[in-house]
């Protein structure tokens, strides 16, 4: 009874939500200018007008290198929108099977930040402007945070896709620790955005088993050599984005006053 029940509530979950793509597809332009003028309100609220460009600047490198990377692999796209109060979210409106593209799509988001950041950095060594340096700060903070294996996050994608490739089993278990990891976050930090990785999370993972289960599609491996090289890549970027956050904050400043 359980099991049938849990079966009708994601039927209707995947239902709904087609609904809803589908609406939204129709509408795609007026739906992105809308929320782009909601977002930069909402990033305005939280602190100033110029820390919601901040913000919308690195969400827009950052999406901007997921896109890059899914057209490289062949995949069609609608762009990318902006989510009031959240971010952004870069949307392939096909489905890929390689653990490969899976990967590299994840991690050229966060790639393009940490260029983005390391420019900024060396225009903050040349005019001395800190305003630069904080909004270098930034972006690698940001960019450092999506790389954590918690829920719909970058990290989670890309770690996900190396472990899977290892041993399918040991796959889903890691899913599972991502979304464990959002709720300890989430009851730690108390922070809106926790309940959204975690929820796009869970749905993910469904989405996944379902693939699998359902349809019968088959995900195809990368190679050992290729997950030790996706890895080194991973801590590679991990550090650069470190590094970043470490020299571009000014001592005895206080970052937001000059975001104010």
């Amino acid at each position: 009874m359980i099991k049938s029940l849990l079966k009708n509530i994601k039927n209707s979950l995947e239902k709904t939500f087609g609904v809803i793509f589908e609406c939204l597809k129709r509408n795609l332009k007026i739906v992105k200018v809308v929320l782009f003028i909601v977002s930069f309100i909402s990033f305005s609220l939280i602190l100033s007008w110029k820390f919601s460009i901040l913000i919308m600047f690195s969400v827009w490198t950052h999406e901007s290198g997921h896109l890059w990377a899914m057209k490289k692999c062949g995949l069609k796209t609608s762009g990318f929108f902006f989510i009031p109060f959240m971010g952004g979210a870069a949307v392939q409106n096909e489905v890929s099977l390689v653990h490969e593209d899976i990967s590299f799509i994840a991690i050229m988001g966060p790639i393009f930040g940490a260029a983005t950041s390391f420019v900024l950095f060396i225009l903050y060594l040349i005019t001395k402007n800190e305003f630069i340096a904080v909004s270098a700060n930034w972006v690698a903070i940001m960019n450092l945070f999506n790389l954590l294996p918690i829920g719909f996050l970058d990290g989670s994608k890309f770690l996900r896709s190396l472990i899977f490739s290892i041993n399918k089993i040991a796959g889903y278990a890691f899913m599972l620790l991502t979304v464990f990891a959002g709720g300890f976050a989430l009851g730690y930090f108390r922070e809106l955005i926790f309940i959204y990785l975690i929820i796009f999370g869970i749905f993910e993972g469904i989405a996944i088993l379902s693939l699998e289960k359902k349809y019968g599609f088959v995900f195809h491996k990368m190679t050992k050599k290729l997950v030790i090289e996706n890895f080194i890549l991973y801590c590679s970027v991990v550090v650069l984005l470190v590094l970043m956050i470490y020299f571009t904050k000014i001592p005895n400043t206080n970052m937001y006053f000059i975001l104010q």
